[in-house]
């Protein structure tokens, strides 16, 4: 859900990495127009795993928007 996205986005309990520095694990946030729309789950090698309306899949991670912010879940 895009609401969700964008609290989970805002969460200061979840360390922001940069981009380059992803791992396995990390949340991907996608915007449009400034605003958080989607969130994926980085699991490595490009690729994501997403729920995105009635199905979960696997993709790479370029093509669902500008790559926003990287959070990191677990140390």
């Amino acid at each position: 859900y895009e609401y969700e996205s964008r609290n989970i986005a805002k969460m200061k309990t979840l360390r922001t990495v940069r981009l380059k520095k992803r791992r396995r694990g990390d949340l991907i946030f996608y915007s449009k127009g400034g605003v958080v729309i989607h969130v994926a789950i980085y699991l490595g090698k490009n690729k994501i795993i997403h729920a995105w309306p009635d199905h979960v899949r696997v993709s790479g991670m370029y093509g669902w928007g500008t790559i926003t912010k990287v959070k990191r879940v677990f140390n």
